[in-house]
């Protein structure tokens, strides 16, 4: 107890009542040299004397008294301040309500008229002992409890800040690399540009149109993305370049470029855009890479459910839903579900996706919320700000 810096307990405190004053007078010269004693004439003066001073760590009590008896003033006691330890005198002809006042609980000793003074005092002494026993048992108890607290949340706190510095490492080792890379890839995404739009002006098959802006507007994110990764690695704030657009559009352009993605071809996309909204004012970019996240990780988590996507207007702002079946996440997973490099699906993702899409929200003054339970659905909400929503 002094390592965890708990005080000992200490119960000195001796309530007697009994209404004859000469059997008080007795009992305080045998016990007040020892132990902090104060007196009552009756259970009902005893009462309002604990609800004035509080309870006491004794009470010995005299069986016969007018009003209530030693029993039954104990017992009201014993509802309301259980923790007090209690003694009743009397005589033997009461041997048969003692013994039952015992196993009722409201007492939890009894002595015998008359007594003896060396066995009063080591009654009492005896009764206080277990008590101070009891009191530093819990208090110990407690502490400990709370030292185990402490120390896991100590435990838990290096852990958070390794993996912070693990993190941080990873970001330094993806800024380098994307540094290097992002010159190189801008200038193959321009090839590629240069010849998909070569293809697409060049033939007027409408398969192959469709196909040539579904592959530009591929190719364009994923610049995007690398630019992004590189801006996120070097702690820099996502670009915007608003302007308005069809949402509709977007989220048809969305889930067709994910039903690419080798983790999504067996996945049913459902989608519901809401009357009212139509278009939306912000960086489209942005947007289909945020949707982009989110659809894939509702995939990776549920490949044999369809996944419902809905677009509702808000309160001058448009509020993109997706939602799976599939595994769900616990909190402790949803805590950690935006942070960099943390993947449910190792292997399967970088870890990054719900990452940018966070930025891409704050990016738009907007936020993402989370909500699922294991087992049971994931519920991804992007809301994004616009003026152009409809209210």
């Amino acid at each position: 107890m002094a390592a965890l810096g708990v005080a000992p307990a200490t119960c000195r405190r001796v309530l007697l009542v009994d209404d004859q004053p000469d059997n008080l007078a007795v009992l305080v010269a045998v016990l007040d040299d020892d132990w902090d004693v104060s007196v009552a004439d009756d259970g009902q003066a005893a009462l309002a004397q604990i609800e004035r001073d509080g309870p006491p760590d004794l009470i010995i009590s005299d069986q016969r008294m007018p009003g209530l008896t030693g029993v039954e003033f104990l017992e009201r006691v014993s509802r309301r301040y259980p923790e007090v330890a209690r003694m009743v005198l009397t005589g033997y002809t009461d041997v048969e309500p003692m013994v039952d006042a015992v196993n009722r609980g409201a007492v939890s000793r009894f002595m015998f008229k008359p007594w003896d003074g060396d066995e009063m005092r080591s009654a009492v002494a005896e009764i206080l002992s277990v008590r101070e026993a009891r009191l530093n048992l819990e208090r110990l108890v407690a502490a400990l409890g709370q030292r185990r607290a402490e120390l896991h949340a100590t435990l838990e706190e290096q852990v958070r800040a390794q993996e912070q510095l693990a993190a941080s490492e990873r970001l330094a080792t993806l800024g380098r690399l994307t540094a290097g890379i992002t010159h190189d890839v801008r200038n193959q995404l321009g090839v590629l540009v240069f010849l998909v739009e070569e293809l697409r002006v060049g033939v007027d098959d409408p398969k192959v149109q469709a196909g040539a802006r579904t592959a530009l507007a591929s190719l364009r994110a994923l610049f995007t993305l690398v630019r992004d990764v590189n801006a996120f690695a070097r702690s820099r704030p996502l670009a915007v370049e608003a302007e308005t657009f069809d949402v509709a559009e977007i989220v048809a352009a969305t889930v067709r470029l994910v039903e690419h993605d080798p983790a999504a071809r067996a996945v049913r996309f459902e989608i519901q855009v809401d009357e009212g909204v139509a278009a939306l004012e912000g960086d489209p970019l942005r947007i289909r890479q945020a949707l982009t996240a989110l659809l894939r990780n509702a995939a990776l988590a549920q490949p044999r459910s369809p996944v419902r996507v809905r677009v509702q207007a808000a309160e001058r702002a448009v509020v993109f839903d997706v939602v799976d079946d599939g595994v769900g996440m616990t909190p402790e997973q949803i805590a950690r579900a935006k942070e960099p490099f943390y993947s449910m699906f190792p292997g399967q993702n970088l870890g990054l996706g719900l990452t940018i899409a966070e930025m891409v929200a704050r990016s738009h003054n907007g936020k993402l919320d989370l909500e699922s339970r294991p087992g049971a659905a994931t519920h991804a909400r992007l809301t994004i700000p616009s003026p152009a929503a409809a209210s």
